[in-house]
């Protein structure tokens, strides 16, 4: 193995652990946004979620600089899961892959969640839609008609 590509690997290893954090980080604020919905904490779904945009735009911009890195490593140097020098590699791939998907399965629970409350949401503005013009009905039934009107000053 060439010093170029030992360095690259542990450019690429020092990388992929980075990446690992960031999805650690994103777990977290996923979990977070979850119990929010849960809660019906908008407010604090909103917050999370500009803190998420801006770990993802981390997420992004590391993997935009170790794109060069990874395609040494993994094409330009013959890498195959098999060899023993990319046990680290493949360690923290399958963390970062482990990761992705508990995070997607959370989003997955968080967007269900939020679907419901929208559902209930829409559900109560109906009601309250049907409750109102119900009131507006009733309002017109009590109000007196013109030619009621006199026979109500008279009483009155």
């Amino acid at each position: 193995m060439t010093t170029a590509l030992r360095e690259a690997i542990r450019q690429y290893d020092a990388g992929l652990e980075a990446t690992v954090d960031l999805l650690g980080a994103i777990e977290t604020t996923a979990l977070r946004q979850q119990l929010a919905a849960t809660d019906r904490a908008f407010e604090q779904f909103a917050f999370e979620s500009e803190d998420r945009d801006r770990l993802t735009a981390d997420l992004v911009d590391l993997d935009a600089r170790l794109a060069p890195v990874r395609q040494l490593v993994t094409t330009d140097t013959g890498y195959t899961d098999h060899d023993p020098a990319f046990a680290q590699i493949r360690r923290l791939r399958a963390a970062a892959a482990d990761l992705v998907g508990r995070i997607l399965e959370v989003d997955g629970d968080s967007l269900n969640m939020l679907t419901e409350v929208g559902l209930a949401h829409r559900a109560a503005l109906a009601d309250l839609d049907q409750g109102g013009h119900t009131l507006a009905a009733y309002r017109r039934a009590l109000a007196p008609s013109q030619g009621d009107a006199p026979r109500f000053t008279q009483l009155g």
